[in-house]
Order: structure tokens, then sequence, then C-alpha cells
């Protein structure tokens, strides 16, 4: 039995890995979501073995277990679970890859710094996978910054590449304020401005109104939190801004109908929002179940006709989409989790002095939060159906090790796991 546990302990320090591994597989195809979660299960028996225990506790658990809980009755529930397991097993992954990063040898830093790298990584590999659509929106970018050929043929939309990128844009930019933290010439302080300011020109590339807007709010975010003094200031320019792109018609399709006579981009928001109240008044405690509004969306009096795949896909609005999936209880979890992440970033600004890299990372985590949230009362770019889901699992699993280690409370489950 010894010698069992013994392997289960070193088999805990490449856990971490090998479920990044499996989960970024099920990201690039949804075949691999059923060995994702089978990695995920077999590594909770190994880290019981190993530990006496499933997890390190955390302040989530409990919503979590909630949220589990609902997951299981709408599988059970569900009229398409064809349509309901896929979207399941994608949040689970993305639990199990929370609970992973938190039982991991991993330091917040580590974490944070792998982030940036992702960032950087998906900055340079975005004009090669996304379906850009040039001219839409913002008619004043070049179209030939459109022309890279693409390399997949399951092509990404630009909107949830929108939210990870206002996400990991927030992360960097409070960290990069913790100037006397890190030096100015060391080789991840030059990385991170490189990979901020490439992030910034694929955003504005992506032509997502949504991430633009979000990003405004990140902007907004954190110079509030950094200089509270000059906040009217920063509300002054958002103002003079956002009346700028009114005034200027800088995103001429958003009331405007399109040329083919069809709802402009508004009133198709519009359309869904009022449906998914309506469908959410039906079933309020349970749901309609994961996977399955794109199938009631034109059904019955009140259905609605004439959308396209993707226009059809979800909700436009992922709290509305969360309610519909799982019901009002699902939603209240989902908030839940959304304001303790809140709280305890707030409470480890209070425990870190300035300059530090964890009070960085805190920063930009709640500037990070805030924008997602923003980004997602016009889409739903982090939950069910969007293949990027799991990450913002992963970036809740990091603001938890940023309030543990600002607390000084170790995140890992014994000394053991320590290479």
């Amino acid at each position: 039995m010894q010698s069992i546990k013994a392997i289960c302990q070193r088999l805990t320090h490449v856990e971490i890995y090998v479920i990044l591994i499996a989960v970024a597989l099920s990201i690039a195809s949804a075949r691999l979501l059923p060995v994702a979660l089978a990695t995920i299960l077999l590594f909770g028996l190994i880290r019981w073995l190993a530990n006496g225990r499933l997890t390190q506790r955390t302040p989530l658990d409990l919503p979590i277990v909630g949220l589990i809980a609902l997951l299981i009755m709408t599988a059970w529930l569900s009229p398409r679970p064809d349509l309901t397991l896929p979207q399941i097993m994608r949040t689970l992954n993305g639990i199990g890859l929370y609970y992973a990063l938190i039982n991991s040898p991993l330091s917040a830093q580590r974490v944070a710094n792998g982030f940036l790298l992702m960032g950087l990584a998906l900055a340079l590999m975005s004009p090669f996978v996304v379906e850009w659509f040039p001219g839409a929106k913002l008619p004043f970018i070049p179209t030939w910054l459109y022309n890279f050929p693409k390399i997949v043929s399951n092509t990404v939309n630009p909107n949830p590449l929108a939210t990870l990128i206002i996400m990991i844009f927030a992360l960097g930019a409070g960290i990069i304020s913790q100037k006397t933290a890190l030096s100015w010439r060391s080789p991840m302080f030059i990385l991170s401005v490189i990979t901020l300011v490439l992030l910034a020109l694929n955003l504005f590339i992506s032509q997502s109104r949504g991430g633009l807007i979000a990003f405004a709010t990140v902007l907004f975010s954190l110079g509030v939190l950094m200089w509270r003094r000059v906040r009217w200031l920063m509300l002054l320019a958002v103002l003079i801004a956002s009346l700028g792109i009114w005034r200027f018609n800088l995103m001429p399709d958003l009331f405007a109908r399109t040329a083919q006579g069809g709802p402009s981009t508004l009133q198709i928001r519009l359309i869904h929002w009022t449906r998914a109240i309506e469908l959410i008044q039906q079933s309020p405690v349970t749901g309609i179940g994961m996977g399955v509004y794109p199938e009631l969306v034109d059904r019955g009096p009140r259905g609605v006709t004439g959308l396209t795949v993707v226009e059809r896909a979800h909700a436009h609005n992922m709290l509305l989409q969360i309610a519909l999936d799982l019901g009002l209880p699902g939603l209240i979890l989902w908030l839940g989790l959304f304001i303790i992440i809140i709280i305890l970033l707030v409470r480890s600004l209070g425990n870190l002095p300035a300059p530090h890299f964890l009070r960085g990372a805190a920063l930009g985590l709640i500037a990070a939060q805030l924008g997602m949230l923003v980004a997602n009362l016009f889409d739903s770019t982090l939950w069910g159906v969007v293949r990027s889901a799991p990450f913002l699992w992963a970036m809740w699993a990091l603001a938890i090790m940023v309030y543990c280690e600002s607390s000084k409370c170790h995140h890992k489950v014994s000394t053991s796991h320590h290479p």
C-alpha cells in the first residue's frame, strides 16, 4: 500500500501538465472532451490515494458542488442529451482544471507568467486561425490585415478571442503596473510589454464591439484601482470616446439593417434576450437544458426565425444563457462564484504592499473579471457551447492562488508536492 501511495505522490507532480494538455486538446476537438474528463477523474483518484483527500479546500467549493449537482440534473432532464452532454463535459473539464491548478506545486507567479505566454501565443496564432470579418464593423481598419492564410479548417470566432485578449491584457497590465517590482530590462518584463501590444492590436483587428467595450472597462477599472484621484477624468474620457463613436458613426452596422434588409446587430440581440427571458419564465428552476436553446429559439408562437447558425448558437448574453441552461439556481451559483472571486481579490490588495507582483496580479484579475462580465452582457464566450469556456476556471484558480499566497496560506496540498 505504501508503494502505491509513493507512486501516486510522484504522479501528482505531473498532474497539472497532463490535465493542461488534455483540456487544450478538448478545446481543439470536441471529440476529446470525454478523454479530458476521464484524465481529470483519474488524477482525482490519484490525488486521493496520494494525500488522503480529493483536493485542498477552497472558498469556491460549496457553489461548485451546487453547480455540479445542477449539471447532473440537466443531464437527466435534457430532451437532447446529444447536445447537452458535450457542454456538461466542457464545464466539468473547466472545474477539473481549476482543482488541478489549486493542488499543483506551481506558484501564482508562475501561473500568471503562463497566462502571459499563452497571450503571446494567442496573439501570434490568431491571424492564422480566426475567421475575420474585414470592414464589417470598423471600416477604418485596413483590409490587408485580414489576408493571412488559415491553417485550420475549424476557425475561431473573433468574439471569444476578444474576451480572452482583454482578460490576459488586464492581468499583464496589472503586473506591469508594479514596475519597481520588476526589472525594466528583464526578459519577462520586455516579453510582457510585447505581448500586451500584440494583444491590443489583435483586439482591434477582431472588430468585436463587445470586446472593445470590455477593453475600455478594463482600462477604466485599472485606472480607478491604481490612480483614484483621476477617476473622474477617466470617466470623462470614456464619455468623450463614446460620443465620438456615435457622432462619427464608427460602428455603422450596430443600429443599421443589413444590405438584405435583415435586423441590425443590436436588434438581433434584443430578439435573443426577449426570447431567452420567455424560455426562462417557462422553466425557471431547472432551465431548458444545456445546448437546447438553438432548438427552441424558433419554436412556438413567439419563436424567432431567419437566424443563421452562428446567430442562434446561444442567447448572446452569458447570464441569460446560464439561466437558460441550469435555471435561476444555476445563475445564482455562478454569480456567487464571481462575487466571491472579486471579494477575495479585493482582500488580497489589502494584504499586499505596493509594489508587489501579486498585488499587480490581483489588480489585473479584478479588471479582467469586470471586463469579462461586460463583454458577456452582449455575448456568451466563456460558457457552454464555446470551446474556450475552461479558460475562466483557470483564471479563477489563479485568483484563489493569489489570495492564498497573499494571506500566507499555501495552496499546496502537502510538502511532498514540492519538486
